[in-house]
Parts: structure tokens; sequence; C-alpha cells
């Protein structure tokens, strides 16, 4: 299946981390005439001016929607969907923006690929779509390794929702008096005595200014057991797989759509909002078999690396259409 991607943009621009991640593994067409569909891929800039040029499009095409709408979309109201609501939406009810709105209704894809999307909302045409995994695999551990794992949990947060710098907060304040000692910034990880501490955890508040590569980031919560995303500019966050690639991750207990399922238990740890300390720090937890999440979590990330996410999740529900 070849593709032709056309930006909704009139500056053209696509979401960088779109591109290099996803749509560069597809088969892609300099032209519609070469392509059997259309791809748009749809993300906010405040300066947003329609690109009528859509209005060219000959061939069947597809929404990519990763539009994000940070802590105003609250969990259980409806999903925006362009085409429909988005007068509902302010980020998304200016006049421009509108113009895409009343081109998506009058010229239905045939798929839609919804980032935000409740559970609920989804159907044979209205399907959830991720970041994709970007990162190599990772050494896996046996289950002794494993559970010598200096790190209860990891926690590596930049300032994008209100959920990050609370949760932050409430393990300082829990910390003394559940045993925990806390490391708080990149610096402190190599000469901590972790033989003389029972309990450790990692909070690390990193903003751009202090952001280490992902590299560095992946090696530390390598030492971890579990890896918290809450979420960010959306539900959905690219830290999502990578809390995966070499932890288990833990995330809200939401109503969010997505791909492949992260069960509570079996691959993930769910967690519910305000109560994220409460379920990380108990003893039930610890009790779980936590290699075999751990490895049932490595499986299903796999799925979603990029090749893997557009080889076998994306196209064959595309060509499906055609």
């Amino acid at each position: 299946m070849k593709v032709h991607i056309i930006s909704p943009d009139l500056h053209g621009r696509i979401d960088g981390t779109i591109n290099a991640n996803l749509l560069r593994f597809f088969n892609v067409a300099t032209s519609q005439d070469e392509a059997d569909v259309v791809i748009i891929p749809v993300s906010y800039y405040g300066d947003y001016i329609f690109n009528h040029s859509l209005h060219e499009i000959r061939k069947p095409w597809v929404i990519f929607d990763y539009l994000e709408y940070g802590s105003s979309w609250k969990d259980g109201t409806d999903s925006h969907i362009l085409g429909q609501n988005s007068a509902n939406f302010a980020c998304v009810s200016g006049p421009e923006w509108m113009k895409l709105d009343a081109f998506v209704r009058d010229h239905k894809p045939i798929v839609y690929f919804k980032r935000e999307l409740l559970e609920r909302e989804r159907s044979n045409w209205l399907h959830p779509i991720e970041f994709p995994c970007y990162l190599p695999a990772w050494p896996v551990q046996s289950k002794e390794d494993f559970d010598k794992r200096a790190i209860e949990v990891f926690f590596s947060w930049g300032l994008s929702h209100e959920s990050r710098p609370r949760f932050h907060g409430e393990i300082f304040t829990n910390a003394l008096h559940n045993g925990i000692s806390i490391i708080s910034a990149w610096d402190q990880f190599e000469n901590f005595d972790y033989a003389n501490h029972k309990r450790v955890w990692a909070t690390i508040h990193s903003p751009h200014t202090t952001r280490r590569d992902i590299s560095t980031v992946m090696h530390y919560q390598s030492m971890a057991k579990i890896s918290v995303s809450l979420p960010g500019n959306g539900f959905r966050c690219f830290r999502d797989n990578e809390s995966a690639c070499n932890s288990i991750p833990a995330y809200w207990d939401d109503c969010i759509a997505r791909a492949y399922d992260w069960i509570d238990g079996v691959n993930c740890i769910r967690l519910s909002p305000y109560y994220e300390f409460i379920k990380l720090s108990g003893d039930g937890i610890y009790k779980s078999d936590l290699h075999q999440i751990y490895l049932n979590g490595l499986d299903t990330v796999e799925k979603y690396r990029s090749q893997n996410f557009v080889n076998n999740y994306i196209a064959p529900i595309v060509k499906g259409k055609l």
C-alpha cells in the first residue's frame, strides 16, 4: 500500500515526532496519482491556517488526529471528532479550525484514527492511535535480576499536566512514613547508597533546561521495577511507551481507547487519579509476580514499535476499507 501525505496546514507543517516515528515507516508516494490512499496528519498549531489544497484530494483518505487538549479535556466527556463537534472545544473552534471541521464533515475519510478517543466511541470507522514506540528493544532481564532492581518506582516528568507535580509532592509528603528514600535529581543516581536504603523511589522534575538524553533516562529507568507515566498535554503521552520499554509501566485507569490493551496486573499497573501513591506504596502490589507483568509489558510494547504498529495495526485497518 502506497500513501501520499498532505498537511492540513497552509504552511505545510507536520509534527516532527509523528513524521519521524510513524509516517516515515509507510511506503510514501510523491503524488496522489501514485498512491492508494492519502493520509492527513493533524496536530495543534496556535497559528493554524486551513490548507485549501485539501479540496483537491482525489483518492480515498484517512486522518491521523493527534490533537491534544491538556488538562482542559476531562475524561468522561465526549471525544472531539473533526467534522462533528469542533465548536464545543475552544482550542479548535476558531475560524480556520472550523474550515477543517467543515472539510472533514463534507468529505468524510474512510478511516478516522484518533489519539484522544474514549473507549465507548471506538467503532469500525473510528480507531485509537498513539505515539509509536521509537526506542530499540532493551535486554530482557531474568526474574532474579529484575527482583534485584534497586529502585521501586521511577517518575520523570515535565510540567504539562496538573497530576504530575501533585504526585511528585505526594511522594515527598508521604515518603518518610513509608520508609521511602528519594532520588530527586539526575546527578544523585550514581553516588546513592542503595545498599543502606530499603525502599528507593526516583521522582525527577525534568524541564527542558535540565532534560537528559533519552538513553540516560532509559538507563536509570532500567534500575526501577515500575515507571510511572501520567497524562501530559494529552491523556496519551509519548512517555507511555518509553515507560514500558524496560520497566513495568504504570498508567491512570481511564476510559481512553488504546490500540493494544494495557491491563492492570497483566502487562501494567493501573492507577486511580489522586490515589497513585497509595497503590504504588502498598504491600499488595509487591506480592504480585512483577517479573511476569514486566515480561508481558515488553511483549505489548513490541506491538507499538513503529514498524510493527504501521504494518500490523494501521495498514490492515486502512486496507480493509479500500
